[in-house]
């Protein structure tokens, strides 16, 4: 990928095999140390989903972000058992190589059809995978969706609005010329703030 606005370069995508639930970090090499600690979070994330006692598998590619000694270690340590597909053979990762796709052409619609610089991939690149997250699958009995599938309950729905459609961003008292100054300036839409109740958007001037 083009390096982001936030300087990332790459994806780490894991899907999970069992609720087809999608789940994506950013990174900025392909360093085993940067995969081993995207993975770390996934884990700490996933953990309320976890059933005690089950066999967690790990399946990936060959790559060599995925065979080093402290990614082994790592899963070692929390019995995750590591298998991989035959080198050249994308068929055997197939549920994964699937989710990229399905990412990539998103992207791809969402950055064409809003005209957002393409320095902000990040942005539309998580929302394509809350997407995925929320819409019925048809792969999962009765076509629920991903998300209903990990968390037992239907997503809701209301919060999201079109990728990087206009809207207003008010400005501070502070920020104001004057008090005939204008009070909001147009901004773009970038999507859900994954860390607060708000969304995130890209304001040209000032720029942030």
């Amino acid at each position: 990928f083009p390096k982001s606005i936030f300087g990332f370069k790459y994806i780490l995508c894991v899907v999970d095999a069992s609720t087809n639930y999608l789940w994506v970090a950013f990174l900025k090499s392909k360093s085993s140390d940067e995969v081993k600690g995207a993975f770390e979070q996934f884990m700490t994330d996933s953990r309320p989903h976890l059933i005690p006692g089950k066999k967690i598998t790990w399946h990936t590619d060959n790559g060599g972000e995925f065979t080093s000694h402290d990614l082994d270690a790592f899963c070692e340590e929390f019995t995750i058992h590591r298998s991989f597909s035959v080198p050249f053979a994308p068929p055997q990762n197939a549920q994964a190589e699937r989710m990229w796709g399905i990412l990539l052409r998103t992207t791809r619609i969402l950055l064409c059809e809003s005209h957002v610089p393409d320095k902000f991939w990040e942005f539309a690149v998580r929302h394509a995978c809350n997407l995925h997250n929320i819409l019925p699958s048809s792969t999962l009995p009765n076509e629920i969706s991903p998300h209903q599938a990990l968390h037992r309950c239907p997503p809701d729905v209301r919060k999201y609005r079109v990728w990087g459609c206009i809207t207003w961003y008010r400005l501070e008292p502070h920020e104001r010329t004057s008090k005939l100054s204008p009070r909001a300036v147009p901004a773009s839409h970038l999507g859900l703030d994954p860390e607060r109740l708000g969304y995130l958007v890209s304001v040209p001037p000032p720029k942030r």
